[in-house]
């Protein structure tokens, strides 16, 4: 009984000195203790311890109790006393810093700054353009055409003439007709004129009276004679533009004996509704006159 009991003091003196040399701050290994040649004893070969002898026992715990030799290199701490008891180990060497965690400070997320929306500037109204009124255009007032005077046939290009009454230029003796002047191809009107008609045998016929359309002012040269010269103005607007044609005057002849009587018209002046002079290509007319 008292061998076990040996047996397990010396088991828990190994563990001590195993545990003592693992404590933090001990520089001592393991291997270099003279505890690491001693054989650990187990449960089972407890009835074998028992036949060890005393001097075995002895020689272990010498081991044990033997101080380690002193080394520089391996040098063991002192421990000493703390005011409240506990023990701190004393080491020239420089502590080991303890590492202080320090709390993160919490990831801040940027601040998202809003960005400014832009600011619709309305767009500007269109100018608006002027409308075009339009000009008010003068009217051109149609021109009627004139009808042809039943005394003047019109002729196919502007032309002065004389002609019969009746178209019969064959007259007796004694006989009285009457002669139109006819003008055709007055475009722009006329405004007045003066012409000259001339009997060329003045012993056969000759003028005795004239007759004018009423233009508002007109005269002639006194009569009877063979030549009569014709003036007049168109005050009352008679004839305007576009006029096939127009009857000027209407001459009276007397027939005072046989022959032949060629009768020639003259323009002196002719101007139309603007005062500009129109040209007229002129016709004679020859009278035959017989006795009873």
């Amino acid at each position: 009984m008292k061998d076990n009991r040996a047996v397990g003091i010396g088991l828990i003196l190994v563990w001590m000195a195993v545990v003592g040399c693992g404590q933090p701050g001990s520089s001592l290994p393991l291997a270099s203790s003279p505890l690491a040649e001693v054989p650990l004893i187990s449960a089972n070969d407890a009835s074998s311890a028992s036949t060890r002898s005393n001097a075995s026992l002895a020689t272990a715990y010498a081991a044990i109790l033997t101080p380690v030799p002193s080394n520089p290199e391996l040098s063991v701490p002192s421990v000493r006393p703390l005011p409240n008891g506990t023990s701190t180990t004393d080491s020239s060497k420089t502590p080991v810093p303890v590492l202080t965690q320090t709390p993160s400070a919490p990831e801040q997320k940027p601040l998202i700054t809003p960005t400014p929306t832009a600011t619709l500037t309305p767009a500007a109204s269109p100018t608006p353009k002027p409308t075009n009124t339009p000009t008010p255009t003068a009217a051109l007032t149609a021109i009627p055409t004139q009808t042809a005077d039943p005394a003047c046939l019109p002729t196919a290009e502007p032309t002065l003439w004389l002609e019969v009454e009746g178209g019969e230029t064959s007259i007796i003796v004694g006989e009285e007709i009457s002669i139109h002047v006819c003008a055709s191809g007055l475009v722009t009107g006329l405004s007045g004129f003066i012409l000259t008609v001339s009997a060329q045998n003045g012993d056969v016929v000759e003028f005795t009276a004239v007759e004018y359309p009423k233009f508002g002012l007109q005269a002639s040269t006194p009569l009877p004679d063979s030549t009569v010269t014709l003036k007049a103005i168109d005050l009352a607007d008679l004839i305007q533009g576009n006029t096939e044609s127009a009857l000027l005057a209407t001459i009276s002849v007397l027939a005072k004996s046989s022959g032949s009587a060629p009768l020639s018209i003259t323009i002196d002046a002719l101007d139309d509704d603007d005062g500009f002079p129109v040209t007229l290509k002129t016709l004679q007319l020859t009278l035959d006159v017989t006795a009873n």
